[in-house]
Parts: structure tokens; C-alpha cells; sequence
């Protein structure tokens, strides 16, 4: 993977190899999954696990979470007794975009995302409370033009994130 970041302000670009990609060693690494598994992993911690300085590895996370890392904060529509589903559309003859912008103006919508398929070409994310309500969204859906199929897919339970493709990825070569 090559990760083009914006321009940042360094004093050097040791970091960078030639044609502006990432260098990620072992170092980084180790923080990186650190991170990406607790976000407030403490940087004694990870010094700890790298053998590095605390001073060096604070250094490398601030230059990360500058680059590419992001804390972020998750609802759990679990926890609120809401449920969560996936509602695939595939559209014929129309607009995805103007589509997608329609669809986002449904309280019960929470994303929306286009994609290359052959059998979908929006797939978008909705937050409700029972079978009924989510049934009355695919139906309005299944009305709006330029709308071909609808299939849907409840999330019952999320299994785990695997960054380590990404991670691989990001090794230095």
C-alpha cells in the first residue's frame, strides 16, 4: 500500500522513502497495532514492548497519529437496544451520487457508500429499532426511481477487525 499524506511540516523527511511514500519499520509497527487495539495505549507501555526510549516512541506517535492514525470515538447501536443493517441497492439508470444524497436524508441512515460491483452499487447503513421500521426504509427505497433491487444484511454481531493486511502492507521493503 502507498500512502501519500498530506504535506507535512518536518524538519527533515527521514521518514519518507523517494516519491513521497511512508517508512514504516518494526518500531512503527509495533505502535501501530498498540494503537489500533487500544487507542489509549500509553506510550510507557509501548516503549516498554519496543525497547525503545519513551521519548522516541512518543516521538513516532505523534508523527503517526499526524500522518494517518485517528482516535475515534464509536456508538454502539447494540448498547441502545437499536440494531444495526446493511442495505444493498443496485441502481438502474440514474444518478448514484444525487441517490446517495437522497438517502442520506433518512434519520435512519448512517452512511452511505458507492462502489464497484456487478451486482450493488450502493451500500448503505441504517440504525433502527425493529423489523417493522427497517422493512418500512427497504419499502420506501424499493419506491424511489432508479432503484432496481434491494437486499438486505442484519448485523448480529461484529467479529473483529484484521489490520494486519495493512500493516503488511506498510513495511519497509
Amino acid at each position: 500500500m502507498v500512502i501519500h499524506p498530506k504535506k507535512a511540516n518536518h524538519r527533515n523527511n527521514n521518514h519518507r522513502h523517494p516519491g513521497g511514500q511512508i517508512r514504516i519499520d518494526d518500531v512503527d509497527l509495533t505502535i501501530i497495532r498498540e494503537l489500533v487495539n487500544d487507542s489509549y495505549a500509553s506510550s510507557s507501555d509501548m516503549a516498554s514492548k519496543c525497547g525503545r526510549p519513551l521519548s522516541t516512541v512518543q516521538r513516532r506517535r505523534a508523527r503517526l497519529e499526524k500522518l494517518f492514525l485517528q482516535r475515534e470515538y464509536r456508538i454502539r447501536p447494540e448498547q441502545l437496544s437499536m440494531r444495526n443493517a446493511y442495505i444493498f441497492i443496485k441502481v438502474e439508470g440514474g444518478n448514484v451520487a444525487k441517490l446517495a444524497e437522497v438517502l442520506m436524508r433518512n434519520p435512519a441512515v448512517f452512511s452511505v457508500t458507492s462502489g464497484i460491483n456487478s451486482i450493488v452499487d450502493l451500500m448503505v447503513q441504517v440504525i433502527y429499532r425493529d423489523s417493522e421500521q427497517v422493512f418500512k426504509i427497504m419499502d420506501k427505497m424499493r419506491a424511489m426511481p432508479n432503484i432496481k433491487d434491494v437486499h438486505w444484511f442484519e448485523v448480529v454481531k461484529l467479529l473483529g477487525y484484521n489490520y494486519d493486511p495493512i500493516l503488511e502492507s506498510l513495511k519497509i521493503t
